[in-house]
């Protein structure tokens, strides 16, 4: 709505036209509010001046950080329906995934998963979820969305799930994770 011309590190739409990911990186000792909320209204922007071609598409917000994420930042994150990736928790959506898998729980706490499909779902929206487009052409906003208790409760699953795959990782395929980072390393070196 506002005409600005907005930067965004990076966007993708799959060839299918419908799914799209808009990623913001910030290479930081620290992300800031400020930097996850006009991430934010970037998108919300982007969203509403393309309101009407885009209204049945599924745009997916990404905001990585080469720092970790205070729980504040998260909280704001959730709620705003971006996806974070820091590197002291695994993302949501990878957790869900993980979650959704039958036989997870045979080596992962079922407790753990039940809830992460339970709670994950609702962080794991499209924009267009979020702030659907209503019958008279206005956008919804639900601000009973995230309630305190079950935000509450996605961060601590999100803390505890992440340390049991990270760990399940290290005894069932130890350095596996490290050689795979550093193959990306060494990958976008040589494209830079």
């Amino acid at each position: 709505m506002s005409g600005a011309r907005h930067e965004l590190d990076g966007a993708g739409r799959m060839a299918t036209g419908a799914l799209l990911v808009i990623l913001e990186s910030k290479a930081m000792t620290a992300l800031s509010k400020v930097e996850v909320v006009t991430f934010y209204d970037k998108v919300w922007d982007f969203y509403l001046n393309r309101l009407n071609s885009e209204a049945t598409a599924a745009w997916y917000p990404v905001l990585v950080s080469a720092a970790p994420v205070s729980e504040t930042l998260r909280r704001i994150a959730i709620t705003k329906g971006v996806i974070l990736v820091e590197p002291t928790r695994l993302p949501v959506p990878f957790l869900l995934d993980i979650a959704s898998r039958p036989g997870a729980d045979a080596k992962l706490p079922e407790t753990l998963l039940a809830e992460c499909v339970r709670l994950a779902q609702r962080a794991v929206i499209t924009v267009q979820q979020r702030w659907p487009l209503g019958a008279d052409g206005r956008v919804v906003f639900d601000p009973t969305w995230w309630p305190e208790t079950a935000l509450k409760d996605l961060l601590f699953v999100q803390d505890e799930l992440s340390t049991a795959v990270l760990d399940l990782y290290d005894t069932e395929r130890p350095g596996v994770l490290e050689t795979r980072a550093a193959d990306l390393v060494d990958h976008f070196k040589r494209i830079a």
